[in-house]
């Protein structure tokens, strides 16, 4: 099952990846002629096409989407009758594993044995390796996160505080807390369960507080925040 879910991954990050090359190859003509908002969801779609682990058409690999001519000729008449001797068909491009990857590599000692082959020992390593990414991102989020907070103040300046409720009714998002931390290199929105809005130690004028306020409630009001975890 394992060895099946890896491989069915490497389909997928494949095909993704292809897409994901053109895109950023034409990034600069698709981003003058089409708003923001359609990379936004493009690039959603895609990191939800590579976290769903099965292909979406059932009993159909990404391989055999991709269609190739054969002659007609190679197609019996009895299996055939109705395709004229100058027409061609569609059959699917399948992909062959060596058989070196798939044949076991310890001999079977006992009875019942599973054989491990080089693919099994493949997937091992893949999800080993998706395991420790996704442990050292974490970890480092949480790192961060503390490092950033420690030194994090409630601010006590009365006219922030009425110009973000100000903000948060007019933008309907609940209310959140609202930190200065010197260890904050710009603002930002932090904490998945209970978000913080994290302002650096710096002065700014009315105007650009409420622009930056306003920026980073919208990003809270899009879920901006589960999307960049996406």
């Amino acid at each position: 099952m394992l060895t099946n879910l890896f491989l069915s991954v490497l389909e997928i990050s494949l095909s993704v990846s292809l897409i994901v090359a053109v895109l950023l190859l034409f990034s600069p003509l698709l981003n003058r002629r089409y708003a923001s908002k359609w990379n936004y969801w493009i690039w959603i779609f895609l990191a939800l096409r590579l976290v769903i682990p099965f292909h979406l058409i059932q009993g159909q690999s990404v391989t055999a989407l991709f269609q190739r001519k054969s002659p007609s000729t190679s197609v019996s008449k009895e299996t055939s009758p109705d395709i004229a001797p100058d027409e061609t068909v569609l059959s699917p491009i399948t992909v062959e594993l060596p058989p070196q990857l798939t044949a076991p590599i310890l001999p079977r000692t006992a009875k019942g044995d599973i054989p491990i082959t080089l693919l099994d020992i493949a997937a091992l390593l893949w999800l080993a390796g998706c395991l420790g990414f996704l442990s050292v991102h974490l970890m480092s989020y949480l790192h961060y996160k503390k490092w950033l907070l420690k030194k994090g103040l409630a601010l006590k300046d009365k006219k922030i505080w009425e110009q973000l409720l100000e903000l948060e009714q007019e933008l309907q998002v609940d209310m959140i807390d609202l930190i200065e931390s010197p260890r904050a290199s710009s603002p930002m929105m932090i904490g998945f369960r209970m978000p913080v809005l994290v302002l650096p130690k710096e002065k700014y004028t009315s105007k650009e507080l409420y622009f930056i306020l306003k920026h980073e409630l919208i990003h809270l009001k899009r879920r901006d925040v589960y999307k960049k975890l996406l």
